[in-house]
């Protein structure tokens, strides 16, 4: 055990496990002044000419293989690529799916995918059906299973609706979660996403158990007919994503994902919704609220919302439900986010959610609710037991979170949101979004770590084994102290408060590089150190 202080402050944790990934920007929401979204993206795909596709894949891909952009390929059922092997999609190919087999492309574990599109040149999977005739899960969709951790009994997880086959092609999960699935960017999921019997439902993407050095980044999925996206176990990284027009919802979320997500824009549209029920995302740990672990914990940032309801006036079809549904004792971190024009917004929904919220494990910081019909924030589940007396939007409001509630979807001020035919999210002026996005949280891993004079900081801190203690440096008083120590993924690992008569804190057995907040009586923030024990 170290016995001296390490004078190393984390303005901003960049030792997190989450080093890099996140980009700070002063907006919140997924876009500011400028549209990524522009050239690569299609929102009227029903009405796109795709040649026929000429190339017929079908059954395994057990070697590298590459499919070239002067070829149209035509996907039929389970195209599984296996035995370590490499697929390579060129800049431009267009693949097509076909809709009598429930076409789906399977990465299995250990096998990889290359798809680099290019913003002018993206890669796109798109219906067999002919022009004005696709519609909504014409196709299974996109699996890439991974060698990550998920929550399940014995480590391993199994795709459902019949993927997974006598040689184990359909399994993901084990102990790897900085495992690489391979690279998709630029790409285009139109029309997938199937439930073809009850209890057998591909989503149009899914994530299963996939490593931290897989890389996703400007995809957009549009008119699936079941979840736009799954996300099951792992720690698989997304960046500018778009689901568009979906039938289901957006993203699911359970078995132990702890990843991170951001810029992205989820639109959906009036009309059209599952009878099971429709959110934005829906956060799970698994389907029977079980304590396993890892626990169900994304990381979000700069996410945009864009819900059915265009005014509180607006009729919409009727299995919406939520922005965000957090059950089943999953929790989250969302920041600098927008949520606009649902029937209701967050849900807090059970008893071992509550517990999470209780413990500071769920996280709204710096984001907007907007024009929600019946309630911005709504509790069931014998949330009260949990939590007597809560009152979820004075949570929500608390001033030291930076949130904000607005009146109408509109009062975002996004360009031009409800054309579906081509939409922009970029501000108007005046916009809420254009400012207040904060990169603070060690969650986020945002800044630099920098050497700092001990003799500048408040307090000095002693390790002698497990017990901290504080010494003043000069005079500081006060009448007492809120300590939190998080792990190197921004989790907090134990909290407690201290008065300035005795500045010691004796913690629990732990190892490993943590990081100590404290702060005064009033919330104010004093310092922030990292420690190794």
């Amino acid at each position: 055990m170290q016995k001296n202080a390490v004078i190393l402050l984390f303005l901003l944790s960049s030792a997190a496990c989450g080093q890099g990934f996140f980009v700070p920007t002063i907006y919140r929401g997924a876009f500011g002044s400028s549209d990524w979204t522009i050239g690569w993206t299609n929102w009227a795909p029903r009405n796109t000419s795709y040649p026929a596709g000429t190339v017929v894949v079908q059954g395994d891909i057990s070697s590298n293989t590459t499919w070239t952009a002067d070829k149209t390929y035509l996907l039929k059922g389970y195209v599984y690529v296996k035995n370590n092997a490499v697929l390579t999609i060129q800049p431009g190919t267009i693949i097509r799916c076909d809709v009598l087999t429930a076409t789906c492309l399977v990465i299995a574990k250990g096998a990889k995918i290359n798809a680099v599109g290019t913003s002018s040149s993206p890669i796109v999977f798109t219906s067999s059906e002919a022009t004005g005739v696709r519609t909504y899960g014409d196709w299974g969709g996109i699996l890439i299973l991974g060698k990550g951790k998920v929550n399940v009994s014995g480590g391993v997880a199994t795709a459902g609706a019949g993927i997974n086959n006598a040689n184990g092609d359909g399994l993901y999960g084990g102990s790897d979660d900085g495992d690489s699935s391979g690279v998709i960017k630029y790409m285009r999921i139109e029309f997938a996403g199937i439930q073809y019997q009850p209890d057998k439902e591909i989503s149009a993407l899914t994530l299963g158990a996939v490593g931290s050095k897989t890389e996703i980044d400007f995809v957009q999925i549009s008119y699936s007919g079941n979840d736009g996206l799954s996300l099951s176990g792992g720690v698989g990284r997304i960046k500018h994503l778009v689901i568009s027009r979906g039938y289901d919802t957006d993203i699911n979320v359970d078995l132990g994902y702890r990843g991170f997500m951001q810029f992205g824009v989820l639109l959906r549209d009036s009309a059209k919704s599952s009878a099971s029920g429709t959110s934005g995302i829906e956060i799970q740990n698994d389907g029977l609220a079980s304590g396993a672990t890892p626990n169900t914990d994304p990381t979000i940032s700069n996410f945009t919302f864009v819900g059915p309801l265009t005014s509180l006036s607006t009729a919409y079809s009727s299995g919406y439900r939520y922005a965000v549904h957090l059950r089943r004792n999953g929790s989250c971190a969302f920041f600098n986010s927008a949520f606009a024009g649902y029937p209701r917004g967050i849900m807090l929904d059970g008893s071992a959610t509550a517990s999470h919220l209780k413990s500071d494990l769920v996280i709204f910081n710096a984001s907007i609710l907007a024009g929600m019909k019946t309630k911005a924030l709504d509790t069931t589940g014998n949330v009260s037991s949990i939590l007597p007396g809560f009152d979820f939007s004075s949570w929500f409001m608390n001033a030291t979170f930076s949130n904000t509630k607005l009146t109408l979807p509109k009062d975002l001020k996004l360009s031009d949101p409800y054309n579906y035919a081509n939409p922009s999210f970029v501000l108007k002026a005046g916009s809420a979004l254009a400012s207040g996005a904060e990169f603070v949280h060690p969650r986020l891993n945002a800044a630099e770590v920098k050497n700092v004079d001990i003799l500048k900081l408040k307090f000095k801190i002693i390790q002698q084994n497990n017990l901290l203690i504080l010494e003043p440096n000069g005079i500081f008083t006060g009448n007492s102290y809120s300590l939190t120590l998080f792990d190197l993924c921004g989790r907090i690992v134990s909290k407690n408060t201290i008065s300035y008569s005795n500045l010691a804190w004796q913690l629990p057995e732990i190892n490993g590089q943590f990081l100590l907040f404290i702060s005064d009586s009033f919330g104010n923030f004093i310092q922030c150190q990292k420690l190794l024990f």
